[in-house]
């Protein structure tokens, strides 16, 4: 599937749409190394499924959706020759197949039923001298920031496809393939941690109570704990696009986003103030939103800078 996104490699095509100053400058090397990627995750994921007994059902439109993606792309690059549009096409490509890779091996992952690791998390929160439940009693009065929360953490998501548009617009290849290289590989790194690593989150391992619960949004803490107990007690075995859910995991994949959009997506002063403030909230929310341990930020972070430092030495 990945032919289309080859024709942009094409030289005459360079040549003819000004793509040849980039070539020198690395837009074809990052395009190499994050295809190569893409491949690597789809055999990867392929092998956690064979070893845990998994199988994918694919809903009615998701092989479609993935056609018409391409099919975006070969129009991007070898009709319109537009290189915003091609570069657009290319950073969604790589980000939507990574995270279905990375959310389906996530899921899988569980199926060989590791033992929990959330007692080793909050010991190592504890060493820290940092209690993830009186984090949870402290905003608990402040019912307002806490749905602020609950958008912060919700639209994270989202937020990195308007990075990846943003660096199309600026035409900014390098930046794009490295920004789609970091995610790729930390979003497939966090899923291979719960091949032995699981945990279920800190509001279900606390037991913290309804009372408590009632003052942050619907779900806050819990939704990601009935699919977690479904997979890891191998009740499920098919995984599907439609039902596809998050776990948590360590390291935080959400700081990873978050890290990332402070990274790529820059406009102007006031624009990242803003997107500083912002990653600020979702690294909060992280823990009150989506149950997160303090140890989960913490890999997270030092997973982002790894990784992001690779990117600069082999994203050229």
């Amino acid at each position: 599937m990945h032919e289309y996104i080859l024709i942009c490699m094409k030289p005459e095509f360079c040549r003819e749409s000004g793509l040849e100053s980039c070539r020198q400058a690395g837009f074809v090397d990052g395009l190499k190394l994050n295809i190569i990627v893409q491949c690597a995750l789809v055999i990867a994921t392929a092998l956690v499924f064979l070893a845990t007994g998994t199988t994918l059902t694919a809903d009615r439109g998701f092989p479609e959706f993935f056609l018409l993606l391409y099919g975006l792309l070969f129009i991007a690059a070898y009709i319109v020759r537009s290189r915003v549009l091609t570069l657009a096409c290319q950073g969604l490509i790589f980000y939507i197949s990574a995270g279905f890779c990375a959310g389906f091996a996530a899921l899988a992952a569980l199926r060989t039923e590791a033992p929990l690791a959330d007692t080793r998390l909050d010991g190592w929160d504890h060493h820290l001298g940092i209690h993830t439940e009186h984090i949870f009693t402290f905003f608990a009065p402040f019912d307002a920031f806490n749905s602020v929360l609950g958008e912060a953490y919700r639209l994270t998501v989202p937020c990195m496809m308007v990075t990846i548009i943003v660096l199309a617009l600026r035409q900014d290849a390098i930046g794009l393939y490295r920004m789609c290289f970091i995610f790729s590989v930390s979003a497939f790194t966090c899923a291979l941690f719960n091949l032995f690593f699981p945990a279920l989150d800190t509001v279900l391992y606390h037991h913290l109570s309804s009372d408590l619960m009632k003052h942050f949004p619907a779900g806050a803490g819990v939704d990601y704990g009935p699919p977690f107990e479904a997979w890891h007690s191998r009740r499920l075995s098919a995984a599907s696009p439609s039902a596809l859910s998050g776990v948590v995991a360590f390291p935080s994949l959400h700081v990873v986003m978050a890290l990332t959009e402070l990274a790529f997506l820059k406009i102007n002063a006031v624009f990242n103030s803003v997107v500083f403030i912002c990653v600020l909230l979702v690294l909060l929310s992280t823990i009150l939103i989506g149950g997160h341990y303090v140890s989960d930020i913490i890999g997270g972070a030092f997973l982002f800078y790894g990784v992001s430092l690779l990117s600069e030495r082999i994203v050229r």
